[in-house]
């Protein structure tokens, strides 16, 4: 099973993307949401981790 991880920026963003994968869903959606509200947290650190690796 290969995934996608995709990093949405803002509320609109991230509510847009979600409508619309709900809405296109044939049986289920999975989805995870973390929030990083500091630019230079060790949040946001991992973040990069993580985007470095499975992007």
């Amino acid at each position: 099973m290969t995934g996608r991880i995709s990093f949405l920026i803002d509320g609109e963003a991230y509510l847009g993307r979600l409508i619309e994968t709900i809405n296109s869903a044939q049986h289920s959606a999975d989805m995870r949401t973390y929030i990083f509200d500091n630019y230079d947290s060790p949040s946001t650190q991992l973040a990069e981790i993580i985007a470095d690796e499975f992007l």
